[in-house]
């Protein structure tokens, strides 16, 4: 496809839980600022089992954006397809790493294996949007959180539809990239306050039993817990009850961190 990203201006965001969303917050911010863009991610690319395309279908994406006349393209980037050299031959502007906590060991074998293949991005990045709480990394970068980091919420103060202080984090990464890349801080606060969510992430199941049902992705120790917080803060009365799954042959020695924390925070695992 003759290298179409170096057409684009291409936002790379990894990171053990946030990405899908951090990916979508982004593509609206740019969306709502008039830029033309599209964005590959898990659950907004028809036919995606997984999160990462192989590489072939990441170029024929791209040349699809390029051909669009699009000047951005936001990509949804695992762990997993950075060190398969999926993204090989992007040439990204901007690298966003959301946090980075326990996953995938079973392919990586360490935690340190796992944090070395997440810097790959934006080492090879013009620019990086950081969670502060990771720490290490010396490359030219830009920091958000809660509470300190050059875009934090004690100074911004977003307002968002959706809950949990995870979901502020993501929102504060989408805020830092847009300074970055000079749109109008009301326009981005104004597409962020009216972030809807994606489906299948604190997704709310109407129904007529007088219960709340709630569906979430939270497939990693820390995601469950932030999922588990942010229900528990939100109840007045009633009982917590969680269904949770680990599925498959995958990493293994996230099943008892991920249950020991249902039972901690919930009423009935």
């Amino acid at each position: 496809y003759g290298f179409p990203t170096r057409k684009l201006k291409v936002i790379g965001v990894t990171g053990t839980d946030g990405k899908t969303t951090t990916t979508n917050m982004i593509y609206q911010v740019l969306k709502q600022a008039g830029k033309k863009v599209s964005m590959i991610s898990t659950i907004n690319t028809p036919g995606f089992h997984v999160t990462s395309p192989d590489p072939f279908m990441v170029q024929k994406f791209a040349n699809q954006a390029k051909d669009n006349g699009d000047e951005y393209l936001v990509l949804e980037v695992t762990s997993h397809g950075l060190d398969q050299y999926r993204f090989w031959g992007i040439k990204f502007d901007m690298g966003v790493i959301t946090n980075i906590t326990h996953e995938h060991l079973d392919y990586h074998k360490s935690f340190e294996n796992y944090f070395n293949t997440k810097l790959k991005l934006i080492k090879e990045a013009g620019f990086a949007v950081v969670n502060q709480g990771i720490k290490g990394i010396q490359e030219k970068i830009i920091t958000f959180g809660l509470n300190k980091g050059d875009f934090n919420q004690r100074e911004i103060k977003l307002d968002l539809k959706v809950p949990g202080d995870y979901n502020i984090e993501n929102a504060l990464a989408a805020f830092a990239c847009a300074d970055e890349l000079n749109i109008d801080k009301k326009i981005a606060r104004r597409a962020l306050e009216g972030f809807q969510g994606i489906t299948g992430r604190m997704e709310e199941i109407k129904n007529n039993r007088g219960i709340k049902i709630i569906i979430d992705f939270a497939h990693t120790p820390n995601g469950l817990e932030q999922a588990l917080k942010t229900l528990r803060s939100h109840m007045s009365s009633g009982k917590l009850i969680s269904l949770i799954g680990c599925e498959g042959y995958r990493d293994e020695q996230k099943r008892a961190m991920m249950g020991e924390i249902a039972q901690k925070i919930s009423d009935i695992v």
